[in-house]
């Protein structure tokens, strides 16, 4: 597995299975590391390489996202469920967010979700622009009816995590144009 970037602060492993791996399809493995913890599984060998392709494009078009004042300086557990509520309508516990959380439109919000395909759908990761520095908050769950962890942040520099996701698309893009 090649990886990019460093597991203690912020990287990502990808390997493709090139033996069933072909146009339109690119399966392989995908991992992200935050803070030195392991998100997605190494050990998953059906990623969709391919659809992780199309996410790296939309989550570059995403990186000169704005911050967003309230967002930037909320504890870690305001902002993730700020953005959680406002995506997935969790109206439970919007009652209990201050006003300024209630007001930011589901598109803006939206626009700090990190998606980066199948192999990450036991997480939800949000990085949240400050300055030089992304807040990459993220809850993670077991399996698929488990509860979620509860939410935990790892500060990463900006043009580190930029970086970072330029080149994983870059690389993904390489071998996709090499598949047969």
């Amino acid at each position: 597995m090649m990886t990019l970037g460093d597991p203690n602060t912020f990287a990502m492993g990808l390997e493709v299975d090139w033996s069933s791996s072909r146009k339109p399809w690119m399966y392989g493995k995908l991992c992200m590391w935050i803070c030195g913890r392991l998100l997605g599984s190494a050990d998953y060998d059906d990623a969709t390489l391919s659809d992780a392709l199309v996410s790296l494009n939309h989550e570059i078009d995403k990186l000169q996202t704005p911050s967003d004042r309230s967002l930037a300086i909320a504890s870690t557990e305001i902002a993730f469920f700020s953005i959680e509520g406002s995506i997935y309508g969790l109206k439970h516990f919007q009652h209990l967010l201050p006003p300024s959380f209630q007001t930011l439109r589901v598109d803006e919000k939206a626009n700090y979700q990190l998606r980066i395909g199948d192999a990450f759908d036991d997480c939800k990761i949000y990085c949240v622009p400050v300055g030089d520095i992304c807040r990459l908050i993220y809850s993670t769950r077991t399996e698929r009816r488990a509860p979620w962890s509860y939410p935990i942040e790892c500060k990463v520099s900006k043009s580190a995590f930029d970086r970072l996701i330029i080149e994983a698309r870059d690389l993904l893009a390489t071998w996709y144009s090499s598949l047969p």
